[in-house]
């Protein structure tokens, strides 16, 4: 192995576990992981809508926060915090290798598996309304869980996203986000 691949290795590592700690968007690519969360009431109410990660959870739409029951759209979606990372020229969890100029994703662990892999997904940022579409790329484990509020599963997106719905002097805003 060249001693620039192993500092690279280094780096990335130090710079996985730095954000771990910090809640700044990560480096590294990790493991697939499943499983949805319900939202409390204080979520719901907050974010609008009916317990949309959850589609049995009944309500007026099947369980989906919709326009029609006064979300803001984001049928079958989840809500969370968005931060954005570079890719360093590193692997996604997915198979591929990205640009930064690229419109993609890596999904909380929590709800990433295989499946996910290329999937167009709908980000859009509450505070200014704007959405643009990206495909799932890459698995965010260190993406915050119940930030801003129950139930939120944060995203991480790529720097050309992140720009597109937002200022990066921002660092990260609270989104919704669909398949």
């Amino acid at each position: 192995m060249k001693l620039t691949s192993v500092i690279s290795a280094l780096v990335l590592t130090v710079l996985s576990v730095d954000a771990l700690q910090t809640n700044e968007p990560h480096f590294g690519r990790a493991h697939t992981g499943r499983g949805m969360r319900r939202l409390s009431k204080t979520a719901r109410d907050e974010w609008g809508g009916d317990d949309y990660n959850d589609p049995n959870a009944g309500g007026d739409n099947g369980g989906y926060n919709d326009a029609n029951n006064g979300g803001g759209g984001n049928v079958g979606g989840h809500f969370g915090t968005a931060t954005f990372y570079t890719q360093n020229g590193v692997q996604g969890s997915c198979g591929n290798w990205h640009s930064d100029q690229d419109f993609i994703v890596a999904i909380h662990s929590d709800i990433m598996d295989a499946n996910r892999c290329g999937q167009t997904i709908s980000v859009c940022n509450k505070a200014n309304g704007k959405c643009h579409d990206a495909q799932v790329q890459d698995t965010c484990p260190t993406c915050n869980r119940d930030s801003p509020g129950p139930g939120a599963l944060g995203i991480d997106l790529s720097v050309a996203l992140f720009d597109s719905l937002a200022s990066e002097s921002d660092g990260v805003f609270d989104a919704t986000y669909s398949y």
